[in-house]
């Protein structure tokens, strides 16, 4: 009984740490920066993304990438892509 006792007061003061840390959460870093290395090293099409943070659940930002002439490739030589994220 005192070991489940134990557990389960552990288990709360955790969960209760947990959500302090979720509610002072705060969106500092807003802008990221990406770059797609599979893109680069597979089929030799680098591309590099830019994101920025609107809030916790919506980003928008865009895609820009440069093909090089492989047989690999879907033939394009650069392609730009605009993009809004919503997370639900």
């Amino acid at each position: 009984m005192t070991k489940l006792t134990i557990v389960l007061s552990v288990f709360m003061l955790t969960s209760l740490f947990c959500l302090n840390a979720q509610e002072d959460l705060e969106l500092k870093h807003r802008h990221e920066l990406k770059l797609n290395l599979g893109s680069s090293v597979f089929i030799a099409f680098p591309e590099v993304s830019y994101e920025y943070l609107l809030s916790e659940d919506m980003t928008v930002g865009t895609s820009v990438g440069f093909g090089f002439d492989t047989e690999d490739s879907d033939g394009y030589s650069f392609r730009a892509t605009p993009f809004l994220r919503w997370f639900f």
